[in-house]
């Protein structure tokens, strides 16, 4: 199940990006997956667009972290989040 998510999201990402647009048969070699412990970092062109979390000792679900635009604007929030973020928990908070 993991690697239909990632897949559909992988996929749901370039169908957005530039990289889209120009020959398929260039696709394959512009599009890198760097697997580490518990996390993959998708990059297209040698360029960070994305960090798929699937195991995380604080959060219970995965996630995307440093989801970024092909131009390198930043769509996500920052992972860890900073003091001025709401927590990451999908449970009730405190107000």
């Amino acid at each position: 199940m993991r690697t239909s998510v990632i897949c559909i999201c992988v996929i749901t990402i370039l169908a957005w990006s530039p990289v889209s647009a120009q020959d398929p048969a260039n696709r394959a070699d512009r599009v890198a997956f760097q697997q580490s412990d518990g996390e993959v970092l998708i990059q297209i062109d040698d360029e960070s667009i994305a960090t798929y979390v699937y195991e995380d000792s604080e959060i219970p679900r995965s996630y995307f972290a440093h989801v970024k635009t092909p131009g390198g604007i930043q769509v996500t929030r920052n992972h860890p989040p900073g003091s001025s973020q709401r927590n990451t928990t999908c449970g009730p908070t405190d107000r």
